[in-house]
């Protein structure tokens, strides 16, 4: 009778807690009375395995969840270890068992990941039957990622998929292209390569969609990285492919499950790998169009030479070169075209249209001089030689100022997604810089519209995306 007496005295405290007026001091206290109990009632008679060590697993357990109540992690660590301690014998009971997952949830909680993945890794290994084994291992291989413990983490997705693959195949092709994202994060691109190669397979077999197509774009930014262009442009071809009908796409990725920002998170994933596929493609594309180069002067650099070169050769390189940059743009566009927008890839094709235009008002502005006009003073006109020069570059200026202001327009495009998302890299810094450059009484100040260049950020990993567009080229 004392034994229950105690026992449901702790039983009360903890109850009552809840509407407390200090529910932390309050489950505390009831975290202890059941600690007390244990002390007086349990620890000795389980440790020489006498009557009275019945039912001194729920006490533990009980006290253990009281600690967690109070936010006493450390303390409800130390009593779920107290639980599986074979000293006591109740390390093969359920609660025991189910203990060792919460050691590890507690762990991650104080932000001590390489303990949680080692308790995480013991609970799937040695109760795989248990609710949360799965997930518990797959929590494992992200955080042995997370702090870059890579051979433990694709030791941990080995396992998972020898004890969960044929039971839970989508979440086995998950961890497979896990572990070949974080070496392509690392930069590792051999490494990355290897891996999502070898994984590819049982991703396709059985990844839900949306793993399908993010592990494809992976696969191929990994192959473009290690020179295989081929093989590159084949897999983003796949990502193209796959969402060809948008509609039936996002009703797949919906039937998928999961909260609204679950969905949002899920689809802009998608979307990010779409603008990353079209971006290549245009990438590619890119390369005829750098071949088209300006043409070097060579000649006596008299006037009427200088002026046979621009008429002939330097006209032939505008009327090839300018419907070349136009067909191209259409190409990096077709990224602006994807909604909501891949904050990522709109601002790289931002720039990428930003240079070709900025690139071809400066080639066409170093269009040769006739060597006298490089003097100074008084030219035999009437004119300085200096107001000459200038003449002629405010020609140039002038012919050339519808495609500065498309340079212009594009650059503010990448700029504008950028601040919008909050998303800040080597391009959007590019187009900062060139618009701040270029036109310095409109744009001096850009720095102040964005957080510090250090931040990056996925806009779309981050807001949801409510629809793909219509069309997807």
């Amino acid at each position: 009778m004392a034994l229950d007496l105690e026992r449901r005295e702790a039983e009360r405290i903890v109850l009552a807690a809840a509407s407390a007026r200090d529910p932390a001091a309050e489950y505390d206290r009831g975290a202890r009375a059941y600690l007390a109990f244990w002390d007086k009632r349990g620890r000795e008679a389980c440790e020489k395995k006498q009557p009275g060590c019945e039912r001194m697993d729920e006490i533990l357990h009980n006290a253990a969840k009281a600690f967690q109540a109070a936010r006493l992690l450390a303390k409800a660590i130390a009593v779920r270890k107290t639980l599986v301690d074979p000293r006591y014998g109740l390390e093969r009971r359920e609660l025991a068992r189910k203990a060792i997952h919460d050691i590890g949830a507690n762990y991650q909680a104080i932000a001590v990941y390489d303990e949680a993945a080692s308790w995480y890794e013991r609970f799937a290994r040695e109760s795989p039957t248990l609710d949360k084994a799965s997930d518990a291992l797959r929590d494992a291989v992200i955080l042995r990622l997370g702090t870059g413990e890579v051979t433990a983490a694709i030791d941990d997705a080995a396992l998972f998929a020898r004890a969960f693959g044929s039971r839970q195949p989508a979440q086995a092709a998950h961890v497979a292209m896990a572990i070949g994202a974080h070496h392509l994060e690392r930069e590792d691109w051999a490494e990355a390569r290897r891996q999502l190669a070898t994984a590819m397979p049982r991703i396709d077999r059985s990844a839900t969609l949306d793993v399908q197509i993010q592990a494809h774009a992976l696969l191929g930014r990994a192959l473009a990285r290690t020179g295989s262009t081929g093989p590159a442009a084949a897999e983003y071809e796949r990502v193209r492919s796959m969402l060809r009908e948008p509609v039936r796409v996002r009703e797949r990725l919906d039937a998928l499950g999961g909260e609204d920002g679950d969905k949002q998170r899920r689809l802009g994933k998608v979307l990010s790998a779409l603008g990353e596929a079209l971006f290549f493609a245009a990438e590619q594309k890119r390369r005829d169009v750098d071949a088209i180069r300006f043409p070097t002067y060579v000649g006596s650099g008299s006037r009427d030479d200088v002026l046979r070169h621009v008429n002939v050769q330097v006209a032939e390189w505008i009327k090839r070169k300018r419907p070349a940059i136009e067909a191209l743009e259409k190409e990096y566009l077709a990224v602006l075209e994807v909604e909501p927008v891949p904050p990522a890839w709109a601002i790289a094709a931002g720039a990428r249209v930003g240079q070709m235009w900025g690139k071809f008002v400066a080639e066409f502005r170093a269009a040769p001089i006739p060597s006298e006009w490089k003097q100074n003073g008084m030219s035999p006109h009437g004119v300085p030689w200096e107001e000459i020069r200038a003449q002629y570059y405010e020609a140039l200026d002038k012919a050339s100022e519808p495609q500065k202001l498309r340079a212009k327009s594009a650059y503010e495009g990448c700029l504008r997604f950028s601040v919008t998302y909050q998303h800040f890299d080597e391009h959007s810094r590019g187009c900062e810089g060139w618009l701040a450059r270029t036109y310095p009484a409109e744009y001096h100040q850009v720095d102040e519209l964005r957080a510090p260049p250090t931040r990056v950020g996925s806009g779309l990993n981050e807001r949801g995306a409510p629809a793909l567009l219509s069309s997807v080229r």
